[in-house]
């Protein structure tokens, strides 16, 4: 019985080592993900449309600058490639910004011209599907991992807002800001992506950085243009940077 029990050990010895190493691989990832977004149309779209018979020549295009947070989940399908999926609030849109010459606004430098800002707030939840590879060796503490992937996503607040600026000087106290529905959005869309990630190999749980872009596959709207004839046929391209934790 001895003999048998030793002969047993001396064949399982050099398999031991194989068999400790694959124990602290993590074929299943968790984490958490947060950061700011910076959205805009690929077209300007009704009234801001310059071909359109009410726009106003000051009218300027900006990004509109938000939050996304959420959950996600990577699962190793070897040492270098791998597989995920997340669970995102996304806020996206696009700004445009008027001159408004009927506020008087007081700065460290004298008078600053005033502008009203024009909001489209179109929030999705979003389920991205990425397919990445890490480009730094395996045995490396860090990784480096480019991706590339689909975001379908749906539509849970469509909306437009109109801040006015808050004069600081003079009589008059200005307007109050303005808000409503944003109607014509199309509820189901979805996105491509790609964006690395970089961050160090996680003992317990490993912090890392997320940068990615994303482009719609269909537009924003479900018209191409509006009840006055103006443009409504964009789509709209993303950029967010992201910190995040995998446990």
């Amino acid at each position: 019985m001895r003999k048998t029990l030793f002969t047993c050990l001396a064949l399982l010895l050099p398999v031991l080592p194989l068999l400790a190493q694959s124990s602290f691989v993590k074929p299943v990832i968790f984490g958490l993900k947060g950061g700011l977004n910076a959205s805009f149309f690929t077209k300007d779209v009704d009234l801001f449309d310059p071909a359109s018979s009410g726009n106003d020549p000051s009218f300027r295009r900006f990004l509109r600058a938000a939050a996304f947070a959420g959950i996600t989940v990577d699962y190793m399908v070897g040492e270098r490639f791998s597989v995920g999926a997340e669970v995102l609030y996304n806020a996206r849109g696009m700004a445009y910004r008027q001159k408004n010459n009927s506020v008087i606004m007081i700065g460290q430098n004298g008078a600053e011209q005033a502008y009203n800002y024009f909001k489209y707030k179109v929030d999705y939840l979003e389920l991205p599907l990425t397919a990445g590879y890490n480009v730094l060796p395996v045995a490396s503490d860090n990784w480096l991992t480019g991706y590339v992937g689909l975001a379908p996503a749906i539509a849970v607040n469509k909306a437009v807002k109109l801040d006015y600026p808050k004069p600081n000087a003079g009589p008059w106290e200005g307007q109050a800001d303005k808000s409503g529905n944003l109607d014509g959005v199309r509820t189901f869309n979805t996105s491509m992506l790609a964006g690395i990630q970089f961050g160090g190999v996680p003992s317990f749980v490993g912090a890392y950085a997320d940068l990615r872009a994303s482009y719609t596959l269909f537009p924003v709207f479900t018209e191409n243009n509006s009840l006055s004839g103006n443009n409504l046929n964009t789509r709209m391209l993303s950029f967010s940077f992201g910190i995040g934790l995998k446990f």
